[in-house]
């Protein structure tokens, strides 16, 4: 269904003693996947079911689909990266760049293979985004005092004089990918995309083998 069509649902409105006004059944014939009807002047998809209540038809929302949430966090996801690296290209920090300056003005002063667990990010990538930040005189890397194999990371002056473009870029992202969600919509979300990465997590422990 395009986008015209549904909104041609969601902007129906109701008018005194006339019922509910949208596309007649002629608009519908020329609307893509509508079939044509005449329920007080409404077009209503195909793949939406009719049912009957005391006040009259209704349209049931589908299910939802779970194959789907993968490819909408996955899709997501890229568009924030793209949002986050085009505001920042006049800085030249990539996404990658921005992920783990954001991780070190948390906490400074880290273990190398601290970063990378929580970045979720292979040592490898960890490893290529490091040095690109160590190029850009925006990380210096030091061996631990009481054991030379640690690898510490620490922010140089010139990347902590970047939290506030940092954290106002992050804010302003985020605000305009949720500007049409409600408070308690922005909870739910939140909440039920923890549980979904908890879960994630607990499945890819490595389970010991049974004997």
């Amino acid at each position: 269904m395009t986008a015209g069509v549904m909104l041609s649902y969601l902007c129906a409105t109701h008018t005194a003693g006339k019922g509910p006004v949208g596309p007649t059944a002629n608009e519908c014939d020329t609307m893509e996947g509508v079939v044509s009807c005449r329920l007080g002047g409404i077009a209503r998809p195909r793949h939406l079911p009719l049912r009957l209540t005391d006040t009259g038809l209704t349209m049931q929302s589908p299910k939802p689909n779970p194959i789907k949430i993968g490819y909408l966090v996955h899709r997501i996801e890229r568009l924030l990266q793209r949002e986050i690296q085009t505001r920042l290209s006049h800085l030249d920090i990539t996404f990658s760049m921005f992920h783990f300056l954001r991780l070190l003005l948390r906490e400074d002063g880290r273990k190398h293979k601290e970063i990378t667990a929580e970045s979720g990010l292979t040592p490898s990538t960890t490893a290529s985004a490091m040095k690109s930040l160590e190029r850009a005189d925006l990380i210096s890397r030091r061996r631990g005092t009481q054991d030379s194999r640690e690898i510490y990371v620490y922010l140089t002056p010139k990347a902590l004089a970047l939290r506030d473009i940092l954290d106002k870029v992050s804010n302003e992202v985020i605000h305009n990918a949720t500007r049409d969600l409600t408070p308690e919509q922005i909870a739910l979300l939140q909440d039920s995309l923890f549980k979904m990465a908890n879960a994630l997590e607990v499945s890819a422990d490595p389970v010991a083998p049974k004997h």
